[in-house]
């Protein structure tokens, strides 16, 4: 669930009336999660939210970052379409368990994820990159573009675990860089928890800079 309110109409009970509404309609659901910026933790805590994580948004120009490594490293790179869904599966499933964030993931059941992924309208498929080990792709990276404002997110990076450390996620998301600068994009942006220190170190070194933060809060309703 989200509430957002126009900074020029806060402190007026909007949020609050628009919250009770949302949470009215929710009925018993006994756990519901939440996203809020800097301005509206107090909103959140102040309603019995409670926060779990922290994630920090960073940003990049595609067209300042060097990705001549590309054009000497030994592992080949291609387009999710290339390496198709069943490869790009394997390497999302078995990624994402490692995943920081408030829900436990401890299955993907692949019928749904190409529901909500592979067939997902936002995904490009061709601009998403693999690196590809051993005949099959090991790393994956994810990404959505506007061209008509020229902004993408790069919405996930993973690896399979027993490739992990070994530079693949990272070439895998320079490998994006070089497809969104070609197509005219200007500004990348990401998000990532704030305790995934790999990660941040991957974007770190790509050039990405943080914009701001988001916070994660989750509202119990169950009985204690």
């Amino acid at each position: 669930m989200g509430v957002a309110v126009l900074e020029s109409h806060r402190r007026r009970g909007i949020g609050t009336t628009l919250l009770g509404r949302t949470l009215a309609h929710l009925g018993d659901s006994a756990r519901i999660q939440a996203s809020a910026a800097e301005a509206g933790r107090r909103f959140a805590e102040r309603h019995g939210f409670r926060h779990t994580h922290t994630r920090r948004v960073s940003g990049v120009d595609p067209r300042t970052v060097l990705t001549s490594e590309l054009d000497s490293t030994g592992a080949r790179i291609a387009s999710l379409l290339e390496v198709g869904p069943e490869q790009t599966f394997a390497v999302d499933a078995e990624s994402v368990l490692d995943e920081p964030g408030d829900d436990v993931i401890d299955a993907v059941e692949y019928e749904q994820w190409v529901h909500d992924y592979w067939e997902h309208p936002d995904l490009d498929l061709a601009l998403s990159q693999a690196a590809v080990a051993d005949g099959r792709a090991v790393a994956i990276a994810y990404v959505i573009v506007d061209t008509e404002s020229r902004r993408a997110l790069n919405a996930y990076t993973g690896s399979l675990r027993a490739y992990k450390g070994r530079g693949l996620a990272r070439l895998a998301k320079l490998a994006v860089m070089r497809r969104l600068a070609e197509v005219g994009v200007e500004l990348v942006l990401t998000e990532n928890d704030a305790t995934n220190a790999p990660m941040l170190a991957i974007n770190d070194r790509l050039g990405y800079r943080p914009i701001e933060s988001r916070y994660s809060y989750v509202l119990d309703r169950r009985a204690k």
